[in-house]
């Protein structure tokens, strides 16, 4: 139980000290093969398991979440760093959060909640998301671009 206090404690401490350095709106910060990746990603799961409790604040971390993933590719790319490996790690969890939005729109649109900021921020998204992808297989080598065309898009049923 020690363990487990020191180590939420030592990712706590991590991410706070990471997160100044971020920028808010979608920033890349660290990506796979960066040796304190998974801090990154395991803080993104203590975020959302443990420290949000409302369907859309955790929608909105989804959001956020599959934004840095997307960042992540581009960045990489830009640095000509976006091996195959890297790109199945990043589409594997892309495609996850997106399945996730998807479920999480589609409940959201079940209830009738008002929630059409919610909506337009996910179809902005998702669009942005188009564009950028595009542009990294243009100039990704071909077998990292085969990897890449299999990135599913959110919000596509539900938005249009």
């Amino acid at each position: 139980m020690k363990k487990l206090i020191l180590a939420l404690i030592l990712i706590f401490f991590v991410w706070v000290f990471y997160d100044k350095n971020k920028q808010e709106a979608s920033s890349a910060g660290l990506a796979p093969g960066d040796v304190f990746y998974f801090l990154d990603t395991s803080w993104e799961w203590i975020m959302l398991n443990m420290l949000t409790f409302t369907d859309e604040g955790k929608l909105k971390l989804k959001m956020k979440f599959v934004d840095e993933r997307m960042e992540e590719l581009r960045k990489l790319q830009e640095k000509k760093e976006l091996t195959e490996k890297k790109a199945k790690k990043l589409i594997e969890d892309y495609n996850k959060l997106s399945e996730q939005i998807n479920q999480d729109l589609q409940k959201i649109q079940k209830a009738k909640e008002n929630a059409s900021d919610i909506f337009q921020k996910a179809k902005s998204l998702s669009e942005k998301h188009k564009s950028a992808i595009d542009n990294i297989i243009k100039v990704a080598p071909q077998k990292t671009s085969l990897f890449l065309e299999n990135i599913k898009s959110f919000g596509e049923n539900i938005l249009d």
